[in-house]
């Protein structure tokens, strides 16, 4: 990112706003950038990845517990010979 005055005094940065842009604080002190703004469809997509996480989670916990319960079976069987 570069920055030069123009010939009124302004600041130009190049790229410019909203990719490149800097804010300044006061020596000593951190910069207050403020909340960041959602961008679209955050609501959306949540409620997309929720449903697919779910799912994934559920299929998951299916097949461990199937795994699980065949373990069980094995090792109860080879106790009992």
């Amino acid at each position: 990112m570069t920055v030069s005055n123009s010939r009124s005094g302004d600041l130009r940065t190049t790229p410019k706003p909203p990719k490149g842009f800097f804010k300044s604080a006061p020596a000593g002190q951190r910069v207050d950038l403020g909340q960041m703004q959602p961008q679209k469809n955050i609501p959306k997509v949540y409620g997309m990845a929720d449903d697919f996480m779910e799912s994934a989670l559920r299929r998951d916990m299916e097949t461990r517990v199937e795994k699980a319960w065949r373990n069980l079976d094995y090792v109860a069987n080879k106790m009992s010979k």
